[in-house]
């Protein structure tokens, strides 16, 4: 391949990530307060989630544990289990 075609390549993908961003942000941008205290619709999932009462808040007991745990692992909580579990192994 020469690099004419890489790089037609990369720009490709490039466009492909970019038109593929617009999907995802429609589906899963959340409900905002407006500054008159109304709730935007936010986006599709969070249209799905306010209609089926699916939100933390009306589940029930709300676990504040669980939620500090996944923005500090950053969803990588399986990645984060396995190197406690190396660690501990070490000091074993």
């Amino acid at each position: 391949m020469t690099q004419q075609t890489l790089f037609y390549r990369k720009i490709a993908y490039i466009v492909l990530i970019a038109i593929l961003l617009f999907p995802l942000y429609r589906l899963g941008s959340p409900a905002q307060r407006q500054q008159d205290g109304s709730m935007s619709s936010g986006g599709t999932l969070s249209e799905m989630r306010s209609e089926g009462d699916l939100s933390e808040a009306n589940i029930g007991k709300i676990d504040p544990t669980g939620s500090a745990v996944k923005l500090a692992t950053f969803g990588m909580r399986g990645v984060a289990i396995s190197l406690l579990w190396h660690r501990s192994r070490e000091y074993e």
